[in-house]
């Protein structure tokens, strides 16, 4: 969907656009973002059994965003206490990419070390992540259109509450009809694991928008 900004409450939008992000949150996210994607996703994913393709699918964007963000860390934008809008564009890259890692992982530990032939783990476990995906931007769009009441958003807080249990809920419903098929628990908790880290990063992603909002007021020359 296309942003609306006239749509937007002024408040709303005023308190979503100045959220600047400190030195802590700077440091933080970078460090994150060389140090965590190799323990979660470059070091499963070169784990035996070995494959080329899923490496290929990932690992040269981790490279890439690792390099982006080197150079983002000694330019003047790093230093800068004004709005930032490059930071929250790293963030939903981030996101992206590590969740799709994450996701990735699960999908090789299934195939690679169960052995499962059957396609319908990876359509289920994509779909749902779509949903959920899904349900986070229309969440944060609806937070965007209008100042929420505490009762609005304590009902849409429960709401994501709900729909994470109940991902989780069928990942875990998944690892146990998994476990007829291998005695690894190790390996499908694992996964299981993977899922839910790749549903959490979802918050990073949702990033994006807020980097086309920022850009689009400066644009319209409202900041």
């Amino acid at each position: 969907k296309m942003i609306n900004l006239e749509a937007m409450n002024d408040k709303a939008l005023k308190k979503y656009i100045k959220q600047t992000p400190t030195q802590t949150d700077r440091s933080t996210l970078l460090f994150g973002m060389l140090f965590y994607p190799i323990i979660f996703i470059i070091l499963p994913l070169f784990a035996p059994p070995f494959h080329l393709s899923y490496v290929l699918l990932v690992v040269p964007f981790i490279i890439l965003l690792d390099i982006w963000v080197l150079i983002y860390r000694f330019s003047k934008a790093y230093h800068s206490k004004k709005q930032d809008a490059q930071y929250f564009l790293i963030r939903g890259i981030f996101g992206c990419v590590f969740s799709f890692g994450c996701f990735l992982v699960s999908q090789k530990f299934a195939y690679t070390v169960l052995l499962l032939e059957t396609p319908w783990y990876f359509i289920l476990t994509l779909l749902g992540y779509l949903f959920v995906l899904f349900l986070h931007f229309r969440t944060r769009l609806n937070k965007l259109k209008a100042l929420s009441t505490k009762k609005k958003k304590q009902k849409t807080g429960n709401k994501i509450a709900v729909v994470v249990a109940a991902s989780s809920l069928g990942y875990l419903v998944c690892s146990m009809v998994l476990r007829y098929f291998s005695e690894d628990i190790g390996v499908i908790m694992f996964m299981v694991a993977m899922l839910a880290i790749s549903i959490m990063l979802m918050n990073f992603i949702l990033d994006l928008r807020k980097y086309m909002v920022i850009k689009l007021h400066i644009k319209k020359g409202n900041d």
